[in-house]
């Protein structure tokens, strides 16, 4: 979406700051959903650099429902 707009953000932080500044904060993407975004990358970064315990079937459930409801927000926007 962002290259789209000709962004090309070097990191994942850089992409979720400016992905909030160009579709969040001007009003247009779900600001609900775009949280997912920012705590789906903590939670990626908690696995990668953490011990993660507690990962449950329903927590999976619950964060690829999430996805799929980015992925339908996002696709508004293509």
């Amino acid at each position: 979406m962002l290259i789209k707009k000709d962004y090309n953000p070097k990191s994942h932080e850089g992409l979720i700051s400016l992905f909030g500044q160009v579709y969040v904060n001007q009003g247009d993407f779900d600001r609900k959903i775009a949280k997912y975004l920012v705590r789906a990358q903590s939670l990626r970064e908690d696995a990668d650099y953490d011990v993660v315990d507690g990962i449950t079937e329903s927590i999976a459930k619950l964060w690829i429902n999430n996805a799929e409801e980015f992925i339908e927000e996002a696709k508004k926007f293509l």
